[in-house]
């Protein structure tokens, strides 16, 4: 693997190779926590699979790419098999000891263990950056407010303004409140499918 993990239609993927146009592609299948399940080439042939206790550790693997092979392993963070741990962005983790290797940086977050792995509860939450413990709803929650606030509500406020230039206060009313409904729906849509790979 030479270049870094990129998003392709919905599923993360590599090339091989200094050039994009000759070099190997490779996609990372995972689940829920972002761990990778499945690695494939362009052809959509099998290349590996993976399947990990809850804290992390790889109990059973198959194909021709190993654990250190891939750019995102356990809640898509790269394996180092020298140290036989996780790296994340702010502390290393051991899947062994089910615990960080260092203190939490921002205290006490998590409660008072802070070498504690998202309090555990390992099959439901994540810590993508090594800082906090996260689970699906909280991602989906995070995902909602930026959707809403950075894009649906400012976008549905001057599709109002323009319904005032075509009728009155409750054309006004009518459309944004229309616009907002229809833009939660497609916010809460997209932060279902892919709200849990961009929020930590």
């Amino acid at each position: 693997m030479d270049s870094p993990l990129t998003e392709v239609a919905g599923i993360l993927g590599d090339v091989a190779g200094t050039n994009p146009a000759t070099g190997a592609y490779r996609y990372y299948v995972s689940d829920h926590l972002g761990s990778t399940r499945g690695l494939y080439d362009g052809s959509k042939s099998a290349l590996g699979s993976y399947e990990y206790s809850p804290y992390g550790e790889l109990y059973a693997s198959s194909g021709s790419v190993a654990l250190e092979g891939l750019a995102a392993a356990f809640t898509g963070k790269p394996w180092d098999a020298a140290a036989q741990m996780y790296y994340f962005p702010y502390r290393w983790y051991s899947p062994s000891a089910a615990r960080w290797l260092t203190r939490d940086p921002l205290g006490m977050v998590d409660g008072p263990n802070v070498y504690g792995y998202v309090k555990n509860s390992p099959v439901g939450h994540n810590d993508y950056l090594g800082l906090r413990r996260a689970s699906y709803k909280d991602r989906w929650w995070m995902c909602m407010n930026d959707c809403m606030g950075l894009s649906c509500l400012p976008v549905c406020t001057l599709a109002a303004l323009m319904c005032v230039k075509a009728g009155g206060p409750v054309e006004y009313v009518l459309c944004w409140v229309g616009c907002v409904v229809i833009g939660a729906v497609t916010c809460a849509l997209l932060c279902a499918v892919w709200g849990y790979r961009y929020y930590p």
